[in-house]
Parts: structure tokens; sequence; C-alpha cells
């Protein structure tokens, strides 16, 4: 896949209650647009800050800074993303327990 064009970016303001992946995945890009972007949480919480700040320390080990003037608010100016490589752990939180081979030869 190939993309053309590119994002404006500036300033955005979302309610991100329902789940605080829709931050984590705007700062994600934000990087790459052209005039950064300044992201405001609108919302009375956020789900996951944890998460929030994992997406951070990540964009941090890869040279992006990521400020937060004040609380729900982050500012992130356009900058490359360093690329690094890493081995993602399978999330196997939904695997189901394997049970032991059933043998094909009936009982004798």
């Amino acid at each position: 896949m190939h993309g053309t064009g590119e994002v404006e970016g500036g300033e955005v303001a979302i309610d991100a209650s329902a789940s605080s992946q829709f931050v984590s995945g705007l700062l994600l890009a934000a990087p790459r647009f052209v005039r950064g972007l300044t992201l405001r949480h609108t919302g009375e919480r956020l789900p996951s800050m944890p998460h929030i700040q994992m997406t951070i320390a990540t964009l941090a080990a890869r040279g992006v800074v990521v400020e937060s003037p004040e609380p729900g608010v982050w500012v992130v100016p356009p900058a490359p993303i360093r690329a690094l490589d890493v081995t993602i752990e399978p999330d196997l939180s939904n695997a189901a327990p394997s049970s032991p081979p059933r043998s094909s030869r009936a009982a004798a």
C-alpha cells in the first residue's frame, strides 16, 4: 500500500471517555502531521491513563516528544519517528488451555 498526501494536524478536541485508544491512536500518528497535534480530551474521565502513558513512553523511545501542559491535553510537534526493532509478546488472554491429544486407536 502506498499513501499519498498529508494530514495538516493542528488542534483537535475529542471525548475519549469510551476508550483511551482514541488518544493513543492520535498520539501515535501526530508526529507525522504537518503541524503536529494539540489534543484535548473533553470528557469527564479517561478509562486508562496507564495505556496513554505507555504510548507516550513508546514514542519517547523513538525520539518523539509529547508534552502535557495540563491534564487531558497533549502536544506533539511534527517529527520523524526513529525505527526500532521490538519483540512483542502475543496476547494469549483469550486462549483456551489445550487438551491432551486424543488417541486415534480404539481401546482394546
